[in-house]
């Protein structure tokens, strides 16, 4: 692969999909980040060992990469306050062209530049030599990140809706789907989606027919599935 982007985007997937995130902190562990060889070689460690792997490969690849400090949306602070309290998260900055692109690999299955809601408009602090560089994580396009369902229906017997419907997901949705699916056995994919899909309504039977693009990184994952609705029909004549 000769494409920077498709370089930067193979290494921080790589560490999404390879190494586990723990939240382990002993010790120094909970301020310094963990050796990068540590972390490729237990295939777990925290958000800084991550970090630290993210940043070392970037580097070997040779791109401009840095450790950066981040507060979540759990904390209301920014780097105005002097203070180890104003960040509780580390992530990776790889400069491309002179333009930062953040990679937290904790957050599995996150596409490239599509970044979680807990980082979103957060300030970060980015490692420059002796010095630092403030910098802002982006605010998504909230259409980029949706869920969007389609159902085409007929009532049947005068007692029952019957059809066919559609789920799309794109941006983070995508990725909670994946997410998601990866903590169960693929052999109770059907149940659990379809669980999902009718809101563990008894009345609702949901039949998956395919699932599109699931092993697709940057691509939608489209739903199919066939379903009936019942105790749904009020008959009020005419």
């Amino acid at each position: 692969i000769t494409d920077d982007e498709e370089r930067i985007k193979n290494i921080f997937y790589w560490v999404q999909d390879n190494i586990r995130y723990i939240a382990f902190e002993y010790g120094m562990m909970g301020f310094q980040p963990e050796a990068c060889q540590s972390v490729f070689g237990n295939k777990y460690g925290d958000c800084k060992g991550m970090a630290n792997l993210t940043k070392q490969m970037l580097i070997l690849a040779g791109y401009d990469a840095r450790l950066t400090w981040i507060g979540t949306n759990d904390l209301p602070y920014d780097y105005s306050l002097p203070s180890l309290i104003v960040d509780n998260h580390m992530i990776c900055t790889v400069y491309l062209n002179d333009t930062p692109i953040f990679l937290d690999a904790t957050e599995k299955y996150a596409d490239l530049g599509i970044y979680a809601h807990r980082i979103q408009g957060k300030q970060v602090l980015i490692e420059d030599g002796d010095t630092y560089i403030i910098d802002q994580i982006p605010v998504s396009d909230f259409t980029l990140n949706k869920e969007e369902t389609t159902h085409e229906l007929s009532i049947a017997d005068d007692a029952k809706l019957i059809g066919s419907g559609a789920l799309t997901f794109s941006g983070t949705r995508n990725a909670w789907l994946k997410y998601m699916l990866s903590n169960i056995p693929e052999k109770e994919w059907d149940k659990a989606l379809s669980k999902y899909i009718g809101n563990s309504n008894k009345n609702i039977t949901i039949a998956i027919s395919e699932l599109h693009r699931l092993e697709s990184r940057g691509a939608e994952v489209h739903l199919d599935y066939n379903m009936t609705i019942e105790k749904k029909i009020v008959n009020l004549g005419s």
